[in-house]
């Protein structure tokens, strides 16, 4: 493209469509979005937490509380996560 992006399109079984939709409206997106988020933070996905609930638990705390971010804004954070200031 023009821009420099990338159009991918990509064909799922019925069980694995299916299952991604359902992931998808459990973390309340649509499946482009789940999609664009696994491509762009893979490691996002995968926890080294052996028990899930523990995770969504977290999540759910993290919410309750008020103290969380937007995507856009952590992916504008994680930019220069890690680097001394100038």
């Amino acid at each position: 493209m023009a821009d420099g992006s990338v159009t991918v399109v990509v064909e799922l079984d019925e069980q694995r469509a299916s299952e991604m939709r359902a992931e998808a409206v459990a973390l309340g997106m649509s499946l482009e979005e789940l999609v664009q988020l696994r491509v762009n933070y893979p490691s996002w996905y995968w926890s080294d937490d052996p028990d899930p609930a523990i995770d969504e638990q977290i999540a759910d705390e993290t919410l309750r509380r008020g103290d969380s971010v937007s995507l856009e804004a952590f992916a504008e954070r994680m930019k220069t996560f890690g680097r001394r200031p100038a």
